[in-house]
């Protein structure tokens, strides 16, 4: 079984979360199945991995992310030559 990160899952977003120690950025979940029942606002990942009612450790929700367009290929740098 491959680990599945919630940093990796298409799901993920950074935003901004009140904390006892004031506004801290963090990863959200943006899955509707792991979303706030109350209200429907996103839940923070480590919350939501942790609870079985909700993603749970085996990642129930996860999807791989797709690659963006504008995103490096590897970590090689080139030079140009003139």
């Amino acid at each position: 079984m491959t680990p599945k990160y919630c940093k990796d899952c298409q799901f993920v977003m950074r935003d901004t979360m009140p904390t006892p120690r004031g506004l801290q950025l963090t990863y959200v979940c943006s899955n509707i199945n792991c979303s706030d029942p109350v209200d429907a606002s996103p839940i923070i990942c480590g919350i939501a991995r942790r609870e079985a009612t909700l993603c749970g450790f085996q990642g129930k929700y996860y999807q791989q992310a797709k690659p963006s367009a504008d995103a490096p290929k590897d970590n090689i740098i080139q030079l140009e030559t003139k």
